[in-house]
């Protein structure tokens, strides 16, 4: 019995297993049936397309129009354009002779009786007039001419600042040390140090900032200038001081002496020394 029961078990799962197979196989052909079917509705139905040249066309411009690049099989052309002309073949020429946008329509059949369609609106320009011309070439000239000088604008500037980027340490140190000697010489070490500072913060702040460069080479000489009218003011104030101290002891207006009388000439300082007398003749008696 046992022996029965496992050939009749066996016997059951291999036409399970069978009839497993033939659902399998079922499956895989109508899902490739349905993939041709895809294949053939695909097929059947085209695609339109077209290009054209030249690209920016004028009136009374031949332009050759190309549907060369649309898809499928045994494809038969024909063109719609607005005045009514309707030519077929893969390439075509036409002629505007109006400007402005103009409808171009394609129709791409195929040996199945597939359809498909494709427009472009094209846009047909005016033939140039020479005022036109000159009047765009002012203004490309304008256009030039105007990024030209915003080009020389930055390159004098970045020049500019590179050249006073390199002056001024060579400025703020020769007026620093010209201000410390001074100041040590004629003993202004108190006046001159709070303009010492400035002329450190100046150079400090255009070293860290490179656009600044200029306002520090500009702050050296004012910073120096205002030190000088600082000195001069000063020096001025002692010279004042020293006229009031020399002039202290002579406050009081000097006395005026008399004159003592004057005496009178003497004779022997005034007298002139007298001749001899001259001698007298004597007379006869």
């Amino acid at each position: 019995m046992q022996e029965v029961y496992y050939t009749d078990k066996l016997h059951f799962i291999n036409m399970k297993g069978r009839g497993a197979i033939i659902f399998c196989l079922m499956v895989i052909l109508l899902a490739g049936l349905s993939i041709v079917g895809e294949d053939n509705s695909v097929e059947a139905t085209p695609t339109a397309y077209f290009t054209y040249l030249p690209e920016d066309p004028v009136v009374d411009e031949v332009i050759k129009f190309d549907a060369s690049l649309s898809s499928g099989e045994g494809l038969q052309y024909k063109w719609i354009f607005e005045n009514g002309h309707e030519p077929t073949g893969m390439v075509v020429e036409h002629t505007f002779r109006t400007y402005g946008h103009h409808n171009v329509i394609l129709i791409v059949t195929n040996s199945t009786g597939g359809m498909d369609t494709h427009s472009k609106n094209i846009y047909v320009a005016d033939e140039m007039d020479p005022a036109v011309g000159i009047v765009m070439l002012g203004f490309l000239l304008v256009y030039f001419l105007f990024y030209f000088l915003i080009i020389l604008f930055y390159v004098l500037f970045i020049f500019f600042i590179a050249l006073f980027y390199a002056l001024n340490p060579i400025i703020g140190g020769i007026l620093a040390y010209k201000m410390y000697k001074g100041a040590k010489k004629d003993d202004h070490m108190d006046i001159a140090k709070p303009y010492l500072i400035a002329h450190l913060v100046a150079g400090g702040i255009s070293v860290y900032m490179v656009y600044f460069c200029l306002f520090s080479v500009i702050a050296h000489i004012v910073i120096y200038r205002l030190y000088k009218g600082k000195v001069k003011e000063m020096e001025a104030k002692r010279s004042k001081k020293k006229k009031k101290k020399r002039k202290a002891p002579n406050s009081q207006p000097p006395k005026v002496l008399s004159k003592p009388p004057e005496s009178p000439p003497t004779p022997h300082a005034t007298a002139r020394p007298q001749p001899p007398p001259e001698p007298q003749p004597q007379t006869p008696r």
